[in-house]
This record gives C-alpha cells, sequence and structure tokens, in this order.
C-alpha cells in the first residue's frame, strides 16, 4: 500500500484501506497487552486496552468482550473485598478511593452502592479529624513563636524566638507575614550588622564545604543607630530558600560571606 500511494498518493480507497490496516494492527496490540493484563489480574489496565479492540478485528471482537466481561467481574470482586479490608483498618478515604477507581470501570453492583454509601460520611469525618490534628500542630508551632502587629494595617508577623529581636545583628532567616484572613506568606531575610559599613551587594553561603549563592538578589537597603551600622535584604522566600536553610540545619558548618 505504501508503494502504491507513491505514485497514487490521492487514491481514496488506498488510504482508506491504509487507515484499516492500520485499526487492525493496533487492535491487535491491544488485545495482546489487555490479555496480558487480565493473565497477571490487573483488570483495570487489561480494561483501558481491550476497550479499543475494534469490531472490524473479527478475529478478535468476540473474544475481546468476553474479556471485558470477565475482567469487570473479578474488578467488582476484588474492589468489594480490597474496599472491606480498608474499612476494617478504619482506612475510609482509601476504601473510598478503591469503590470510586472501581465504579469508574464497572456498573456498581448493589453491595458497592451500599458500601460506597457507608464510607462516604466515614471519609469525610476521617478527613476533618486528619485536618484538625495537623491545625493542632500548626497552633503548636505558632505558640513557640513571637509575633509582632504593624499596628499600621494589622499585618502580623511570627518569627522563631531564636531571631535576634533588634536590628544589630547580624542574621539569616526565615518569617512568616499574615493580614487578616489572607493566605500567609513566607520571607527569607539577610541581615549584616557591624560597626562600619560594608555596601553589601551579594551574599554566598558555604556549607561543608558547598559554596552557593543565596539567591536574594541586589536590592539591600541600609540604616544605622547608636553606632550600628545594618544592612539587609528581604525577600520572598522560594523553594531554592527553603533548601538551603534545610542543608544549613542539617551541616556540621555553615559560614557567609558578604
Amino acid at each position: 500500500i505504501t508503494a502504491a500511494l507513491a505514485d497514487n498518493e490521492n487514491n481514496a480507497q488506498l488510504k482508506a484501506l491504509e487507515n484499516k490496516i492500520d485499526d487492525l494492527q493496533n487492535s491487535k496490540t491491544k488485545f495482546e497487552v489487555g490479555s496480558n493484563f487480565l493473565t497477571e489480574k490487573n483488570y483495570q489496565s487489561a480494561l483501558d486496552e481491550l476497550k479499543y479492540v475494534v469490531e472490524i478485528d473479527t478475529a478478535r471482537f468476540a473474544q475481546a468482550q468476553s474479556k471485558i466481561d470477565q475482567a469487570k467481574t473479578a474488578l467488582a470482586v476484588e474492589a468489594l473485598a480490597e474496599a472491606q479490608n480498608l474499612k476494617g483498618k478504619k482506612k475510609y478515604n482509601d476504601a473510598l478511593a478503591v469503590v470510586n477507581r472501581a465504579t469508574a470501570y464497572i456498573v456498581a453492583s448493589a453491595e458497592l452502592k451500599a458500601l460506597k454509601a457507608e464510607l462516604e460520611p466515614l471519609a469525610l469525618a476521617e478527613i476533618k479529624r486528619a485536618e484538625e490534628k495537623q491545625l493542632a500542630v500548626y497552633r503548636n508551632a505558632l505558640k513557640k513563636m513571637r509575633v509582632e502587629k504593624d499596628k499600621f494595617n494589622g499585618t502580623k508577623f511570627y518569627t522563631d524566638r531564636s531571631t535576634p529581636y533588634y536590628a544589630n545583628y547580624s542574621t539569616f532567616h526565615l518569617y512568616i507575614g499574615k493580614n487578616g484572613d489572607s493566605d500567609p506568606y513566607l520571607r527569607f531575610k539577610v541581615r549584616y550588622s557591624d560597626e562600619d559599613w560594608l555596601f553589601v551587594e551579594s551574599a554566598s553561603i558555604n556549607i561543608d564545604g558547598d559554596i552557593r549563592d543565596l539567591d536574594v538578589g541586589n536590592e539591600w537597603e541600609r540604616d544605622n543607630g547608636s553606632g550600628d551600622i545594618w544592612e539587609w535584604v528581604d525577600v520572598n522566600a522560594t523553594e531554592s530558600h527553603l533548601s538551603l536553610v534545610r542543608d544549613v540545619i542539617k551541616s556540621k558548618k555553615a559560614v557567609i560571606r558578604y
């Protein structure tokens, strides 16, 4: 066909035949892959493949429908057993996920429908418990932080108590900002303090011999008072900054060069 089309590229019959053969080749591949998945008891994957066996593939279409019915029956039994097992372990969300995945492929039996109806409120309660547990972790963490409030716009800033309060310290730290009901945001601050100006333009850090740029830009601010100077940069924290902070925490020695 390919050779014939080279001389007759506008021949509609040849093109139609070419498309038909492509469909048959794809159908054969899907049938073989789906059959293997069925043998391996991977019923969802078997259904994903076997549904593409086309009716013009007369050698395989009827077999594919039989295998599809077999896979659906087995999937229903498997899903019911797995969901009930997870329910017994009080893993309600996982159990509900199993049922939902299965019903995307099969018509739910009366047993699966009843189980789903039973699992839905249990799963919702499980989510709420997990959320409350996580909120308790957050609240406990916040209790250990120093909180300052901007008297002008009401923004609250949360800083770890180990972070020096006054500006005449060299620091490297994260802090949280939150205004009203808006989402909290994370900031990354690097500050240099001494008796003389350095006019900092950039900073890098040596973490156990690995030297990295702090990636804070070059918009450093400066101020002074009571015989001290301080120069700092304050930016939105990125994943790169968080990774760097984690590495500093784990390090044996970290040195900043301004």
